[in-house]
């Protein structure tokens, strides 16, 4: 009788609640019709089988609107104001600025906009979103210390909570998560921790796909060599500690993570009572989603049959029919009602109706009309557009809200690494968009209560058009220069923008170079020149300086004479 560990014990009554719920087959159906695939498995008994994907296109609105404000992380001490001045409270307050600046440093290096991005798509299609952090020894970061913070994306049938009624990562008993990994890394990786030679050769590849997210996942190469592998993660004395396992042996044994929350972050799209999974929008759609394929099937099949006209001749005197073009048809006596054509079948237009409002109601029912997703003319101003944003918003909030939490519970985590794990090492921030390299040196604050609120921007999107508005409004009543303009324009609205600045800089230098040179040139001409310039209008009075200027002093200019009521002459003046 096959022994199994503790772990795959324990992964199998998670996969039996799963099944229960009928998570399973809810996430893979609805991965299915999110891709397109919405006439699997369905006999369509001779009917089109087209696809008008609304679920995709609901999705990608929702999760672009979700994303379009920019977040950000801000970090402070507890029970430390703004306006203290104890140099210890001071030092406390300029760590917390630290952290803010190195979360950004951290977004971007874990690309966490795409996976964000990411997330929300599965968190729309399964009903969850769930992120894993650890830590990565394998990343170089130059210096003696190593190693840093790593995410993946865990699908929900992958994630095994210790109390699948509680909604709350930190709160479960233990939390187990599944891979599928090669077996030769998960070898190597029992072999690095000194696992005896009999368990490592009990690991080796299996075909326990069946329970894995969507249909593709569950399809891999034959004799692929893979297997899954569990990692659980339990509390004990405020530490997470943690044990890998597969089916048949333990790949790690217990270790101290040196963490003090689970490293996971969790959001339902919607939740739902007495569940840790949160229910998916598209399973709410799936039956609109469906109608509306088969009524515009219908439709289809309807004209294909009966729109276009049918022949109906006489046979005693037409052989037969030719439909070629051109082609004359043999007719035996009179030519009188020896073909006609019958009248094509009329489909209701109720049908076209019914179609147009299934779709209609379905996008407005879901938040998501034609104005939102951009299929409508709005006013095309900023105010015209700030005011539509807003109104979109208004669905999304409950579910922006649980992602902001999301992110939050990230912020914490990463706090978690960078305080347990990091020690003293060079970090990189930004500062006013300058990179720096700094001294991370946590060790001092480990006795400090650190917080986190999560800063919500307004959207990008929309702020970029205000901000443009705004700027062509400056301009034009001349309250700031192009420079000016220019330099405060979003970043991607003009191509070189630095170096179209640097060019009107050089321009505006040369052109004050020049006039300051007319300006010594003309103090330095007789009395009579000068009032015969003077008596020009600005422009000209510009021009004959310049020429007089390249001719080495002379002016030959009739508009002088005539200004002086002379007959025009050359006069020679002191050249510049």
């Amino acid at each position: 009788m096959e022994e199994y560990t503790q772990e795959w014990a324990e992964y199998q009554r998670g996969i039996d609640y799963k099944r229960k719920i009928n998570l399973m087959a809810e996430v893979d159906r609805n991965e299915r019709f999110d891709r397109g695939k919405q006439w699997a498995g369905v006999k369509s008994n001779g009917l089109p089988t087209p696809v008008f994907n609304i679920l995709k296109r609901v999705r990608q609105f929702k999760v672009a609107s979700i994303l379009s404000s920019p977040v950000k992380m801000v970090y402070s001490a507890e029970g430390i104001s703004d306006e203290a001045q104890d140099p210890r409270q001071i030092s406390v307050k300029q760590f917390a600025q630290l952290l803010c600046k190195y979360s950004e440093t951290t977004w971007e290096r874990l690309k966490q906009d795409y996976l964000n991005s990411k997330g929300l798509k599965k968190a729309y299609i399964s009903g969850d979103l769930i992120s894993y952090f650890y830590w990565d020894d394998t990343v170089s970061t130059g210096q003696e210390a190593q190693g840093d913070i790593s995410e993946e994306l865990v699908d929900n049938v992958n994630y095994i909570p210790g109390n699948p009624n509680n909604v709350d990562v930190q709160t479960q008993p233990y939390i187990i998560l599944a891979f599928r990994k090669m077996v030769n890394e998960v070898r190597a990786e029992a072999k690095k921790y000194k696992r005896p030679t009999i368990d490592i050769e009990k690991i080796s590849g299996d075909s326990e796909t069946q329970d894995q997210f969507g249909d593709l996942a569950k399809i891999e190469l034959e004799d692929s060599g893979k297997t899954i592998v569990l990692l659980k993660l339990w509390k004990e004395n405020g530490h997470v500690l943690a044990r890998k396992s597969v089916k048949q042996c333990i790949i790690r044994d217990k270790w101290d993570t040196g963490l003090t929350r689970y490293p996971v972050a969790m959001m339902n799209w919607e939740e739902r009572e007495g569940s840790c999974h949160g229910l998916s929008e598209a399973s709410e759609i799936i039956p609109n989603q469906i109608a509306i394929n088969q009524l515009f099937a219908q439709a289809i099949l309807s004209t294909k049959m009966t729109a276009f006209p049918k022949v109906l001749y006489d046979r005693s005197r037409i052989n037969s029919w030719d439909n070629a073009v051109g082609a004359a048809i043999g007719v035996e006596g009179d030519i009188t009602n020896a073909a006609d054509y019958m009248q094509p079948g009329q489909i209701s237009y109720d049908v076209y109706k019914l179609i147009d409002a299934v779709i209609k109601y379905t996008k407005e029912m879901l938040g998501a009309n034609e104005t939102a997703l951009g299929d409508d003319s709005i006013t095309k101003t900023a105010s015209g557009i700030i005011a539509l944003q807003k109104q979109t918003q208004v669905p999304l909030k409950d579910i922006q809200n649980r992602f902001y939490q999301y992110i939050e519970d990230i912020g914490l985590i990463w706090l978690d690494f960078w305080m347990r794990m990091y020690g003293a090492r060079d970090i990189t921030i930004k500062d006013n968009d300058i990179a720096k390299v700094v001294l991370f040196s946590p060790e001092e604050y480990q006795d400090v209560q650190f917080k986190l609120k999560i800063d919500v921007g307004p959207s990008t999107q929309w702020s970029e058009v205000t901000a443009i508005d705004t700027l062509n409004s400056l301009l034009q009543q001349e309250r700031i220069t192009f420079i000016q303009y220019l330099q405060r324009l979003p970043n991607g609205i003009v191509p070189k923008t630095q170096e179209l600045i640097e060019e009107i800089q050089q321009q505006d230098i040369d052109k004050q170079v020049l006039y300051e040179l007319m300006a010594r040139y003309f103090a330095s001409l007789p009395p009579n020149v000068q009032g015969q310039l003077q008596s020009l209008s600005p422009e000209q009075m510009e021009a004959q300086i310049k020429q007089m200027i390249m001719g080495g002093g002379n002016i030959e200019n009739s508009a002088m004479a005539q200004g002086n009521n002379e007959t025009p002459a050359q006069v020679t003046v002191p050249a510049a």
